[in-house]
């Protein structure tokens, strides 16, 4: 295994280092893995974490980029008023094309967490050489963000939620309560989530229940038709799981996702990387074993 730093995009502007898995036997192009920023970390991840799983990703045979969007890291600052968002969009389907030119992969996975997950799920959605991707920890993405009144009704919804699990339900409660006691807590965003909570209408069905092409639901049915693999991976402690169950409400058990207990956003704790390296590893062998048959255009 050897790690390289590489120019990549379309006028080569954006950074990211590239971890070589080992030669297949066959002579195979490998697969690519693309680990996309969180928020404003640049290409390490999350207390490095990143680096762990790309490393870990080459020894199962990708070819894995860590890569910096535009603005963040080491790469250049776009000078245009793209959004961001679809800036970080077109950025991976560039990095995409530019792998499968250098290197001859043909099928990639995607990997983020918060903001990376969000855009791996859009990707996914928006290009089928997509076959997996891992959502670590998404806020948002399973509705229109552009409908500010559902978005804030759903906000609403989750905390709620979120503050109940804490407290009645999780490995947090004696933590939560402690700092209850001691007004250590956030109270004026659980009062805001309350009075937001109680002043909509609860009846407002969740986006899933819509028939519509682009709903949630509709959305992972299709990429799971397709043969994309996309896996939600939640800890205990955020409440982008309570987010994940109050969007898609019944439909939930259609959605696979795994749920790391005693942890928060980043996974902070060291010994709670080691269940979610594990998580990964699992899912990334399962993608490939799917997708094992050669194609004409590569691997896998």
């Amino acid at each position: 295994m050897r790690e390289t730093a590489l120019s990549t995009g379309r006028n080569g502007s954006l950074v990211g280092i590239v971890t070589h898995p080992e030669p297949s036997p066959d002579g195979r192009p490998p697969p690519g893995a693309l680990l996309l920023n969180s928020g404003f970390l640049h290409h390490v991840g999350p207390h490095c974490f990143y680096v762990r799983l790309a490393r870990e990703l080459a020894d199962l045979g990708f070819l894995t980029l860590r890569l910096d969007f535009s603005g963040l890291g080491d790469s250049l600052a776009r000078t245009d008023d793209v959004d961001p968002t679809e800036s970080h969009l077109s950025e991976t389907r560039e990095v995409m094309d530019d792998l499968s030119a250098r290197f001859g992969c043909s099928r990639f996975v995607l990997l983020g967490v918060c903001s990376g997950a969000r855009e791996s799920f859009e990707v996914a959605w928006r290009d089928d050489r997509v076959i997996g991707a891992l959502l670590i920890n998404p806020w948002d993405h399973l509705h229109d963000g552009r409908d500010e009144g559902l978005t804030s009704e759903l906000r609403s919804r989750a905390l709620r939620r979120h503050y109940l699990r804490l407290v009645f339900g999780s490995s947090f409660r004696r933590q939560v309560l402690r700092q209850a006691a001691k007004g250590d807590l956030n109270f004026a965003l659980l009062l805001k989530a309350l009075r937001g909570f109680l002043s909509r209408s609860s009846g407002m069905p969740a986006p899933s229940a819509s028939h519509d092409a682009e709903s949630p639901l509709q959305r992972m049915r299709a990429l799971r038709a397709r043969g994309t693999n996309v896996l939600h991976v939640y800890s205990e402690g955020d409440p982008s799981v309570d987010y994940f169950h109050v969007v898609l409400g019944s439909s939930v058990s259609e959605v696979p996702f795994e749920f790391v207990r005693g942890t928060n956003h980043t996974f902070t704790p060291l010994w709670s990387r080691e269940p979610l390296s594990a998580v990964v590893l699992q899912w990334a062998k399962r993608v490939l074993e799917e997708h094992s048959q050669p194609s004409g255009t590569g691997y896998p």
